[in-house]
């Protein structure tokens, strides 16, 4: 499967399930929290969620004071559902790629 088709694919999932309905779904992210407090990982950590999707993951952390914030997917749809529920949509770095055809332009903490 190539991008265009990988990017439709998951579009057309998200569209059809919606974004609370996919089977990976959690409200709350509890095991990547625990994993951030693993880590050591503070508000001033740069974070990147690669497969962010439609996470509540993202929402979390801007709510718990991080502020420097990417989100990568290669679905327009998961984004636009992660863009909603979040408190501060323009302070987040959305990129829609897909990870195997996709080199970084910087670096993060997370």
């Amino acid at each position: 499967m190539d991008q265009p088709e990988r990017q439709s694919h998951w579009d057309d999932r998200y569209r059809t399930s919606g974004a609370d309905s996919v089977s990976w779904f959690e409200a709350e992210p509890r095991l990547s929290l625990e994993l951030f407090d693993l880590v050591g990982a503070t508000p001033a950590s740069s974070v990147i969620d690669i497969g962010g999707g439609a996470s509540s993951l993202t929402a979390t952390l801007q709510q718990r004071g991080f502020a420097d914030l990417t989100v990568l997917d290669v679905s327009a749809e998961a984004l636009d559902a992660s863009r909603r529920n979040v408190d501060s949509p323009d302070e987040i770095t959305w990129i829609r790629a897909d990870l195997l055809d996709w080199s970084p332009a910087r670096r993060w903490n997370v």
